[in-house]
């Protein structure tokens, strides 16, 4: 029997039926939904499969499993919902064991008087969600995913969801964790929201991919769900005008639920599929506060959006954007049709961010890759821009406008002072840029991995590890 029959024999004997070796399951958890796997996906002698799948109940179990995973030199890649883009679950190299973490989904704890809750990390958003909603409660974190997501992928990609501008991003709404780390260590954190004993070293787990470790509990912070959401409606001949008003709506302090700034392009493609008829750049915001501070707010956004030319439009366009919402995350099969699509979310400071909304039009425009964009999530020095592109298929090789497309979109972030990612992860997709960002600081994460992780089987290739290309 080789090591891997031998890995198989020993996993048997820790979780019993929960392991599997059928190819219909080897075939499911080979990937994510990144762009480039799935097509390449359509032929199986194209991509590796994992060669085992296991369905832990707890971390003790998952312990063990990267015990043996140590002991037979196999590596491990933690899979959740299989929501992500980036190429983060995709087996590389090595034979691998992918652990999917979905059977640890209980609600372990509900704090109604600190208004926290605490959770396993294979729970689906939806699901914490809909038991929070019956409760009177919230998890304010929405991303376009979240009926197919988790909270573990959310913090080993250190996410961020639709309402983070008021309610900050996956590491803000973190208090606590469990995590199982490569080197077989168990770390649990202490459940307060700050503590001056040193570094936060939370913060070296959160977006770490599932390369240090493997989440499997969260303490989470909750929200009462809103008196009333209000959604107000503007548009703009111009997108410089809309961008402008959000810088000085944000740098006064104001923090709305949610804002949305499409570019004219993206205001076609999000509002007509729902049969709404629009024009120009629409900006979209969601307050959730009582309807008498939600009165005030209102007054201000529009005293400052009317003075930058902005025009009011129904507000119903608002709330039928938000009913909709995660429709636009399953429409990837359509566009595929088109060419290949993807998105590319940076976060750049406000003095850049027209510059390089125009030198990214004008570059993809050179190249005849169709390039659309709106302003997704805001901070007091940054705005998030959300590119989408669809490249055409190349006659010899069909990935090659897609690899220009994305070569030159990170350049141009690079150049700009902007991340690569800031929400999305890293995983193999945009491996090839990380160190360019990161620069010197890279090598701290390599010494981490050495600690963490110190042979190398957690989720090998992801995050600029054994520059990966593709």
């Amino acid at each position: 029997m080789d090591n891997l029959g031998k890995a198989i024999s020993d996993l048997e004997s820790i979780v019993g039926k929960r392991v599997s070796t059928r190819l219909v399951d080897r075939i499911i958890y080979a990937g994510d939904v990144w762009t480039y796997h799935l097509v390449k996906a359509k032929n199986l002698n194209e991509i590796q499969l994992p060669d085992v799948i296991v369905w832990p109940k707890n971390a003790n179990e998952l312990k063990e499993i990267i015990n043996i995973a140590r002991k037979y030199k196999i590596s491990v890649v933690p899979y959740s919902g299989g929501a992500g883009v980036i190429g983060g679950t995709i087996p590389m190299g090595n034979p691998t064991i992918t652990v999917d973490l979905k059977q640890m989904s209980n609600v372990l704890e509900l704090d109604e008087v600190s208004m926290t809750v605490n959770v396993e990390a294979g729970i689906l958003s939806q699901h914490l969600e809909d038991y929070l909603n019956r409760r009177g409660y919230m998890f304010p974190h929405y991303p376009m995913s979240m009926w197919t997501s988790t909270i573990g992928g959310f913090l080993a990609t250190r996410a961020s969801g639709i309402m983070s501008t008021k309610y900050g991003n996956m590491e803000d709404l973190t208090i606590s964790f469990e995590v199982v780390a490569g080197n077989s260590e168990i770390y649990r954190f202490p459940r307060v929201p700050k503590a001056s004993h040193g570094p936060d070293l939370k913060r070296i787990f959160i977006g770490s991919e599932g390369t240090l470790g493997i989440f499997t509990k969260a303490e989470l912070r909750i929200y009462h769900l809103p008196e009333e959401r209000r959604f107000l409606v503007y548009s703009f001949s111009e997108l410089s005008d809309g961008v402008e008003a959000l810088r000085r709506i944000i740098q006064k302090g104001i923090r709305p639920a949610m804002i949305r700034l499409y570019d004219e392009l993206d205001t076609f493609a999000t509002f007509a599929r729902k049969g709404i008829e629009v024009e120009g750049n629409i900006l979209i915001i969601m307050l959730d506060e009582s309807p008498a501070i939600n009165d005030t707010l209102e007054e201000e956004i529009k005293r400052v959006i009317t003075s930058m030319h902005g025009e009011k439009l129904d507000s119903d366009i608002g709330y039928k954007w938000w009913e909709n919402r995660f429709h636009k995350y399953f429409a990837t099969p359509d566009a595929m049709k088109m060419g290949l699509t993807d998105t590319l979310e940076t976060v750049v400071k406000w003095k850049n961010v027209l510059t390089l909304y125009e030198e990214m039009k004008e570059a993809f425009e050179d190249n005849e890759i169709a390039l659309m964009a709106h302003l997704s999530h805001f901070y007091q020095d940054s705005a998030v821009i959300y590119f989408t592109f669809i490249a055409e298929y190349g006659e010899d090789d069909p990935f090659e406008n897609y690899r220009n497309a994305w070569k030159l979109g990170a350049e141009i972030c690079l150049k700009h002072g902007a991340s690569v990612s800031h929400h999305h992860g890293i995983g193999v997709l945009k491996s090839p840029w990380v160190r360019g960002e990161l620069k010197e600081a890279y090598s701290i994460f390599r010494k981490l991995k050495e600690v963490f992780d110190p042979d190398n089987i957690l989720n090998p290739g992801k995050l600029g590890l054994n520059e990966v290309k593709w």
